[in-house]
C-alpha cells in the first residue's frame, strides 16, 4: 500500500510542474522602422511558456544585425489562436511580442 501511495504522489508532483520554457523565434519586423517581432507557438497538448528574457537578448542581436542600436524595448504583445477544435477550444496559439530598437 505504501508503494502505491508514493507512486501516486510522484505522479501528482509531475502534474504540478511548470510548463517547459522555449525561446521565441524572430518572426518578422521592419528593419527600416527598427521593429523586431518574436513569436512562440503553444498547443493544447504542449503548453510551453516563452522565455521573454531570452527573447529580449534575441531582439537586441536582431537590432544590431539590422544596423540599429540596442537595447530593444518592449512595444506590445499579441496572442492569436490559429486552430480551434469542434468545441471551440484553442488547439494552437501564437504569442507575439514586438520590440522597438534604440536610436
Amino acid at each position: 500500500m505504501r508503494a502505491s501511495t508514493v507512486a501516486c504522489l510522484t505522479l501528482l508532483a509531475g502534474c504540478a510542474a511548470p510548463a517547459p520554457v522555449v525561446t521565441p523565434r524572430v518572426s518578422g519586423g521592419n528593419p527600416a522602422d527598427g521593429i523586431v517581432t518574436l513569436a512562440s507557438t503553444r498547443t493544447l497538448f504542449d503548453p510551453v511558456e516563452p522565455d521573454w528574457r531570452a527573447a529580449l537578448a534575441t531582439a537586441d542581436n536582431q537590432c544590431r544585425a539590422d544596423g540599429r542600436a540596442p537595447p530593444a524595448r518592449f512595444a506590445g504583445e499579441q496572442t492569436s489562436c490559429e486552430l480551434y477544435d469542434r468545441g471551440g477550444r484553442c488547439l494552437r496559439a501564437t504569442r507575439t511580442r514586438f520590440y522597438s530598437c534604440g536610436e
